[in-house]
């Protein structure tokens, strides 16, 4: 605010004010992390305008994923938020850069471009384990309304990263095979195939949905810590 007005008077109480200086630098420090490009990346994984696309790219079966990925995600209020933040963040990087022209031992845009390739580099691994985490999700099947729980609720708690509470969940809709059920094949029709045997079968589903999911989730765990200590975020 104070520069629309004096920005020569700023400039020079950065330089000659210690206390000020200070700050200016702390600030400065956050400047160097932050990256606008990370938070608008992560707008795009919340984009509907993507998963249409990409489902335009895809065969048939992924397509039908992406598709209810968008269905989910159509309103755009999450992507439509992430962008106005970031909007916002950008119009006062503008000012802050022009701010800290005065400070005399700056690191240039390309050494802070530079510093940040590690945490973009994490940002882009979280960012595509939350889409295939939104990839496994799209392909669960229909839940009964005795679970308390709709397939629309298992898909929200996925998008918004509630993985784990989801994958508990989900153990509890479509349990495993458990044991060996061969004691009761005698009892089984002509035609019949058990769940311990069906390749449709909940077992199929952990291995192909449920297990990874359940990956993704201690993942996206030790990324996150990782990002929090790229960041100085300790304890």
């Amino acid at each position: 605010s104070a520069l629309r007005r004096e920005n020569d008077q700023v400039a020079e109480l950065i330089v000659q004010s210690p206390r000020m200086g200070s700050l200016i630098r702390l600030a400065l420090n956050a400047r160097i992390a932050m990256s606008v490009p990370a938070l608008r990346a992560y707008a795009n994984v919340y984009d509907p305008s993507f998963w249409v696309a990409l489902a335009g790219q895809s065969d048939s079966e992924a397509a039908t994923g992406y598709r209810r990925i968008y269905y989910r995600l159509q309103s755009g209020q999450t992507s439509h938020s992430l962008r106005t933040i970031a909007n916002k963040l950008s119009v006062d990087l503008g000012k802050f850069d022009h701010l800290i022209d005065a400070v005399s031992d700056k690191p240039t845009a390309p050494d802070r471009h530079e510093g940040r390739l590690d945490i973009h580099i994490l940002h882009a691994v979280r960012q595509a384990l939350m889409m295939k985490a939104f990839a496994l999700i799209a392909h669960i099947p229909n839940v009964s309304g005795r679970h308390d729980a709709s397939i629309e609720e298992i898909f929200d708690m996925v998008l918004e990263m509630r993985i784990k509470d989801t994958v508990d969940l989900l153990c509890r809709i479509f349990p495993a095979a458990r044991g060996d059920a061969s004691g009761l094949d005698a009892l089984s029709e002509a035609g019949h195939v058990s769940a311990a045997m069906d390749p449709r079968g909940y077992d199929q589903l952990h291995e192909t949905v449920i297990g990874p999911l359940d990956e993704i989730d201690r993942l996206l765990h030790a990324v996150t810590l990782a990002l929090a200590q790229a960041y100085g975020a300790y304890g």
